[in-house]
């Protein structure tokens, strides 16, 4: 099949449109795709940010309101937060001390939390996953508590005064 816009390559990229909710599909080479695409990544990343931005900003339930979140402003590369939302990208790295709560606000409104539950690095993540092992035994030690098993309770408590002695003993 032939590009149905330049009708000399071949279609290799199927577009698809809705517009004012009439849905129409075109079959294009790659070329005539890249210059039909009036949304570059970079305007994505921006409505997307916005948006998420946008979805937490309720000063009625005590959430921060819009002036005060894009007021915000990295102490070391002055990059304010509303720059940030229109590029998307940061200016230094201190930019993500700066900006955490409004990140960690974007990150709950994206998938439901802020704290990461992908695969941990080998060589690195052991630290990591032992201070997540404990965060669970803790948890478990509570439940074991107050649903009054007292014996299982004292199992996981030794297991977490162990995890602690071993090295894993962080208090986060």
């Amino acid at each position: 099949m032939l590009c149905q816009k330049c009708q000399k390559n071949p279609a290799n990229v199927q577009m698809e449109q809705v517009i004012n909710g009439v849905k129409s599909t075109h079959f294009l080479c790659q070329d005539c795709a890249g210059m039909m695409s009036a949304v570059s990544l970079d305007d994505v990343v921006k409505g997307l940010l916005s948006s998420l931005i946008n979805l937490n900003v309720n000063p009625a339930a005590g959430a921060v309101s819009p002036g005060a979140l894009f007021a915000t402003k990295c102490s070391f590369c002055g990059l304010r937060f509303d720059q940030f939302t229109d590029s998307g990208k940061f200016g230094c790295g201190h930019c993500y001390g700066s900006f955490r709560n409004e990140i960690q606000s974007v990150l709950k409104n994206m998938s439901g939390t802020s704290r990461h539950t992908g695969k941990i690095p080998h060589k690195s993540g052991v630290e990591l996953k032992m201070k997540r092992d404990l965060e669970n035994l803790r948890g478990l030690l509570k439940s074991a508590v107050e649903s009054e098993e007292f014996e299982e309770a004292a199992k996981i408590r030794d297991r977490i005064k162990d995890m602690e002695k071993n090295g894993g003993g962080q208090n986060g």
